[in-house]
């Protein structure tokens, strides 16, 4: 146990350094540079709310980036569920409003583990909603494997593949 919450406090250390240069402007209170993180997205109006629970591994202000970019391009409509709701609301002449927050950190997959936590965070915050009639995510997301272990499996045969040309080449 002790070392669970060592290694829980060492996580909120790192990343109470990851913050933002414009705080005014932020759409995390700040809190846009960390990494490794299950957020919440809210999109709402006058009438209705629906929710998004998402993940990051890199700065969860890239992934914001990536959903506003969603919404800024009728080209990307269908790239995000959360872009989708976005759209349709715009189109029912509605003034759609998104509100961030992150509600944990969790490590992502490291090469020789057996999961993600960072998949498993999202998974759990998922189950764990209240309103599951105003959720945006797909229930398809908690059969889905890990996507972060495909760049240790592409890194590994990528270094062999080197290795094998190396040694034909002597």
């Amino acid at each position: 146990i002790a070392l669970h919450l060592i290694s829980k406090a060492s996580i909120s250390m790192r990343h109470s350094l990851y913050f933002c240069r414009n705080k005014e402007q932020c759409p995390l209170d700040g809190q846009c540079r960390a990494k490794a993180v299950v957020y919440h997205a809210t999109i709402s109006d006058t009438t209705e709310t629906f929710s998004y629970i998402g993940i990051s591994e890199p700065e969860v202000k890239k992934r914001i980036s990536k959903h506003k970019n969603s919404m800024k391009y009728r080209e990307h409509e269908q790239d995000t569920e959360l872009s989708k709701k976005f759209w349709e609301m715009k189109d029912q002449g509605r003034t759609p409003v998104l509100k961030w927050k992150i509600l944990q950190f969790a490590r992502p997959y490291q090469n020789g583990r057996f999961n993600c936590d960072l998949c498993l965070s999202e998974k759990l915050q998922i189950i764990k909603f209240k309103d599951n009639k105003k959720l945006l995510n797909k229930k398809t997301e908690f059969i889905s494997k890990c996507r972060h272990k495909r760049k240790f499996l592409l890194e590994r045969a990528l270094k062999f593949t080197f290795k094998v040309l190396s040694l034909s080449e002597i």
